[in-house]
Order: C-alpha cells, then sequence, then structure tokens
C-alpha cells in the first residue's frame, strides 16, 4: 500500500521504442538447396515455390534426431510438398535438422504463408540532396540514435494514403496540426516546414523552424510515448515538395470554418519546401475547445495530469515548462450522459457518501503533449558500436527566444500563463531562492542571467508545481455551475481551496516577500514536484493506489502517517 510521503529517485533507464531484426532467405538459396535433394520431377514442389512468400522473417527449426535411423532413401514428391507445409526456413540452413528424415540430404523445413494477391511496391525514393542531407544531420543522427533505424523521406501520397479524409484542426508555433481520419481509424499529422539551405525561401519565412529547434521535440516524443497520459508517438517522415491538394483544401475549409491562419497557403510555398512531417495517436479535442460538463471531468482532468506528470519525473526527470489549456486534450471513452450509470456500479467501491475518491468517474482519457519547451533525460536505442549509450538531457534554451518572458495580458488566466514563464526564469537563475513574476526580476537574478550561472539543462521540477498551479486556476475558471442537483463550481472551489492555496506561488518560501517562513511553513508548502502533488492527492484519499495503474512504486519512500 501507498504511505503519505512520496520522496521520488529518478533516473530510471527507460529505453525507447526497440527496433526490429529480420533476416530473409533468397530463392536462389533455397532452390540449389532442393536442387541437392532426390525430389524428382515434382511440379506441385515447383509451384508452391513459385507462390511462397521468402522475403519474410524466418526462424531455426530444431527437432530430434532419433527420427534419422528410419529414412527413406527415395521420397516422393507428395511427401515433399507434405514436408514443405510444416517447415519454417532459416537464411542459415546448415543449422536446421529435419522434422520427418524421409528426404536426403533434407535438413530444413518451410513454412510459409501464400500471399493471395502480390502487394505493389513502391518505387524507391532518389537519395537526398547532399546539401540537404548535411542540413538535415542533426535530425537523422537523433532518430536512429532513438529508434535504431533511419528516419525516412517520403512522397506526400505516402503521407496521406488513399481513401483518408484530412481536416486541418489547430495551428502550433511553428506547425499545422491536421487529423487524418479513414476506415481503420484516425491519426493526428504535426507538419513542420524546415529552414533548409536549399529552399531560399524558408529562410525568411516566420513559420519555418531551424532544424536544431525541432530534434528535442521529436526525440521527447519518442521518449515519452509509453508513458500513460502522453500523446502517442507513431512516426515521423522526411517530406519534399508542395503540398498537395487535399491539404490546400483542408486549409481553406478551416479558414471558411472561422479560424484563423498565421501559415500561408499550401500554393503559395515553394516547390523546394522541406517538411517534418510528425504522425501522433488522435487524443481527442484541446482543453480550450472542451465543455466541461460536470465537477467529474474536472477531477479527472486535473488529477489525470497529475498523475502523467509524476510518472514522467520518475522515468526520464521530465518538465513540461508550457502546459497550457492547448496542450492538454481531452477524449471521451464514455459518452456524459452514461457516466451516472456506470459510477453506480462502482459506487459501493469509491463513491459512497463517505468516500472522497474522485478519480476515474467522468470516462475521460487526459493526454498531454506538445513539448516544445520541454526538458528530460533520455535513453538512446542501443547499437552494435555502442550497445550502452549514456542518458542524454534533452531541452530547448529559453533564453534563446526572450520574449516568451515579456509577455503580459490582462485577463487572469492568460496573465497567470505568462507570469509562470518569468516564474520559472526567477526560480531557475536564483538557484531556487526565488519565484517572482516580475518583469524585472532583482539583480542578483540578472546577474546569473548574464554570468550563465545555471542553464535551462537543468532539473527543476517545481515548474511542473507552478503549472499545476496555472491548470487548477484555469478549471476554477471555466467549472460547470452545477444546478438541479449537481455539484458545480462551488462544490469544486471548496474542496479544492487548501490545494490551490499549497499551489500557489506566493506562498512558496523565497517568494521576494519579506521574512522567512516558519519551520511549520516550510513543511506545509513543500510542494516541489508534481510527485508531491500526486502525493497529496492521495493523502486526501482523491486518488486509490488502483489508480496510479503500473507506476513504479518501486521508486518511491513511503511512510505512513504516524
Amino acid at each position: 500500500m501507498l504511505g503519505h510521503v512520496m520522496t521520488r529517485k529518478y533516473g530510471k533507464k527507460r529505453p525507447a521504442l526497440q527496433g526490429h531484426n529480420h533476416s530473409s532467405v533468397g530463392l536462389e538459396s533455397i532452390t540449389n538447396f532442393l536442387e541437392s535433394t532426390n525430389l524428382g520431377a515434382s511440379v506441385d514442389v515447383k509451384i508452391l515455390l513459385e507462390k511462397t512468400n521468402l522475403e519474410s522473417g524466418v526462424e531455426i527449426i530444431r527437432t530430434s534426431v532419433h527420427d534419422h535411423e528410419n529414412i527413406d532413401q527415395n521420397s516422393s514428391p507428395d511427401d515433399v510438398a507434405d514436408l514443405l507445409e510444416k517447415t519454417t526456413l532459416d537464411s542459415n540452413i546448415g543449422e536446421a535438422t529435419s522434422v520427418e528424415e524421409h528426404l536426403i540430404p533434407i535438413e530444413a523445413e518451410v513454412e510459409l504463408p501464400i500471399p493471395q494477391t502480390p502487394l505493389p511496391i513502391a518505387p524507391a525514393l532518389p537519395p537526398l540532396n547532399p546539401r540537404l542531407a548535411a542540413s538535415l544531420s542533426p535530425l537523422l543522427d537523433a532518430y536512429e540514435k532513438d529508434n535504431g533505424y533511419p528516419l525516412a523521406t517520403k512522397n506526400w501520397d505516402d503521407v496521406l494514403a488513399p481513401g483518408s479524409s484530412i481536416q486541418k484542426i489547430a495551428e502550433a508555433s511553428y506547425a499545422e496540426v491536421f487529423r487524418i481520419s479513414n476506415p481503420v481509424g484516425s491519426s493526428i499529422l504535426k507538419l513542420l516546414r524546415l529552414k533548409v539551405p536549399t529552399d531560399p525561401t524558408s529562410k525568411r519565412s516566420d513559420t519555418a523552424i531551424k532544424v536544431e529547434t525541432v530534434v528535442s521535440e521529436m526525440r521527447l516524443m519518442n521518449a515519452l510515448t509509453e508513458i500513460p497520459g502522453f500523446v502517442k508517438f507513431k512516426d515521423a517522415h522526411i517530406v519534399e515538395g508542395k503540398p498537395p491538394a487535399d491539404f490546400v483544401t483542408a486549409y481553406e475549409g478551416h479558414l471558411d470554418a472561422g479560424g484563423e491562419s498565421y501559415f500561408p497557403h499550401p500554393n503559395k510555398i515553394s516547390k523546394h519546401a522541406v517538411f517534418l512531417a510528425i504522425e501522433l495517436g488522435d487524443a481527442g479535442h484541446v482543453l480550450e475547445k472542451y465543455s466541461i460538463k460536470n465537477v467529474d471531468q474536472l477531477w479527472d482532468i486535473f488529477l489525470g495530469v497529475v498523475i502523467a506528470l509524476a510518472r514522467a519525473e520518475i522515468e526520464h526527470e521530465f518538465e513540461h515548462r508550457d502546459l497550457h489549456e492547448n496542450n492538454i486534450c481531452i477524449l471521451e471513452h464514455t459518452p456524459p450522459a452514461t457516466t451516472s450509470k456506470s459510477k453506480s456500479k462502482s459506487k459501493s467501491k469509491s463513491q459512497t457518501p463517505t468516500s472522497p475518491h474522485k478519480f476515474g468517474n467522468s470516462g475521460l482519457e487526459i493526454t498531454i503533449l506538445d513539448y516544445g519547451l520541454s526538458r528530460a533525460t533520455i535513453y538512446p536505442h542501443p547499437s552494435p558500436s555502442n550497445p550502452s549509450p549514456a542518458p542524454e538531457t534533452v531541452f530547448y534554451n529559453l533564453e534563446s527566444d526572450t520574449a516568451v518572458f515579456s509577455s503580459f495580458e490582462p485577463s487572469s488566466i492568460a496573465g497567470i500563463q505568462f507570469d509562470t514563464y518569468r516564474r520559472m526564469r526567477a526560480h531557475l537563475f536564483s538557484g531556487g531562492d526565488s519565484n517572482t513574476n516580475a518583469n524585472t526580476p532583482n539583480k542578483a537574478i540578472r546577474d546569473a542571467i548574464k554570468k550563465k550561472r545555471h542553464s535551462w539543462e537543468e532539473y527543476m521540477p517545481y515548474s511542473n508545481v507552478l503549472w499545476l498551479y496555472f491548470l487548477i486556476e484555469y478549471l476554477t475558471e471555466v467549472a460547470p455551475k452545477g444546478g438541479r442537483g449537481k455539484q458545480g463550481k462551488q462544490a469544486w472551489i471548496r474542496e479544492t481551496e487548501e490545494l490551490r492555496w499549497l499551489l500557489h506561488p506566493d506562498w512558496v518560501p523565497g517568494n521576494g516577500q519579506d521574512g522567512s517562513p516558519t519551520e511549520e511553513e516550510e513543511e506545509e508548502l513543500g510542494l516541489g514536484c508534481a510527485g508531491d502533488v500526486l502525493q497529496y492527492a492521495f493523502d486526501m484519499g482523491w486518488i486509490h493506489e488502483e489508480d496510479l495503474g503500473d507506476l513504479d512504486t518501486s521508486r518511491l519512500t513511503l511512510r505512513e502517517d504516524p
């Protein structure tokens, strides 16, 4: 059972997704092998070989050799056909042993599926222009390091398969976001135009991104994809040329539906343009566009983010650093109209009048995305030349674009968002002694920034707490009023009052206010990371141990209250 104080031990090695090794067997090798056996004139065998796909992966079969005593020196073609149906073939023929030893000197068996119709083979793309390949090398090298295989170059037709529909759904700083749907399901395509020397117009484009800038986000997507609560990273590709007509239709449809765009019309993009196309799992709608219907949804959104962040802190020393309402997605697995029925079934377990349990009652799935400003420790894919690669820190240097620290917004929610960037910066460069939201921090912080005494490479999980404060304030702002027996905004405010106080940056020691906190205040205000917030939620009974799934609690030091 979980206890009440959660102390994280970081640095668990979680390897990236493994590649796949396949051996293949050529038809010529099999023909030569069978010619060395006593098969006679077997038309059936020839037909079987002609229809068999011999390029798939195979495994070595070894069997007992005691049947060698009863070998028939003159096997019939029927025996051969029967044997082939029972056999698995390996490229190393000499290492396999026959199961039915009626043939001489057969030493392997073949059992391979016969395709009904041949699959079309896409024409191979020409290699990248050497100048372009050199400019993409940071991206290409990082992808192969993390995945164990190279980043593919594809045609636009491969990105959008026949029969698929495409809809533009959002824009990020340097990316257009599309939903691609087909009878099998749907995916999200994040399209980023790259600044490359082979496309001179990209250098002047405000919506094209430097190759070095996108490397960290792609590596983080790959590293975090296995952690529940983070967006599923499917794959990435390099695509050259002007986007085709389907993307034009999606772009114009987005505008016709009332959307705005900072990106140029696809027809105005150079034919020499180069894109990074990132395919992600469809996580639903961004929080900003989702209409929250009840308090159960409020709890699942907030606690779902807390659990996901705590996992990522443990697995990858992760900080999001930009967790606003457009970087959280909501997916309904159970329609809100039916949640009351499912909730009644679990009432005896978690929703009795005396139970404070809050998590998992709305049918919502919560997903965190967009790691453009994030930081994490990742573990590259082992390779023959480097079987035990050292962990690497991946991060975005926010000092490369300080405009984010000088933005202001009069509205309360947007104001908290922009304050959060400044608080992160002050916390980092003060060594954790301050989290002021002042546009001009004190001299000590200014000197530390100037002399580069600290770096955004450092791990400071308190930034996740700052963003959880933003999130709880955002949810309070958009909370439904309730009524007709349903709990609403007032119930949410009442039950989260203490946590909102604990999360508030102005109550954390070192906030620039006069006077030092008492020992009791320091103990009470010790939310230093998302894991601490998770511990608080567990202590309050909002989350049960079974809600944590496969969270690696062995990395947590737990103790009961005295």
